[in-house]
């Protein structure tokens, strides 16, 4: 089931609770959610910042899954705007030239 695009707003958001810029790909997701995960994971924090490390952490795991279920809705956004995208291109590239 095809997932729908992630509205504008959440993308910048998420992508600041991860510390990414727009221009970042699935790898750099996925290396700041191991950093940010091992930093504030409750099970590694001091007695008294528990509960702050626990918001902190639901917040991280709720940004990482909402880029990581349609990486196509933000690994385009930040782009330059002049970047045209040739699809026929992009095929090519991926399935080759022969027939469907």
């Amino acid at each position: 089931m095809p997932s729908s695009r992630i509205p504008p707003d959440q993308i910048e958001r998420s992508l600041k609770v991860m510390g990414l810029p727009g221009s970042a790909t699935l790898q750099d997701l996925k290396t700041a959610y191991r950093s940010l995960a091992l930093q504030y994971h409750p099970d590694r924090c001091p007695e008294e910042a528990i509960a702050e490390c626990h918001e902190k952490m639901v917040a991280i795991n709720r940004a990482y899954h909402l880029l990581l279920s349609n990486p196509e809705s933000w690994q385009t956004e930040g782009r330059s705007e002049d970047a045209e995208t040739d699809y026929g291109e992009w095929w090519r590239a991926h399935f080759g030239e022969g027939p469907m």
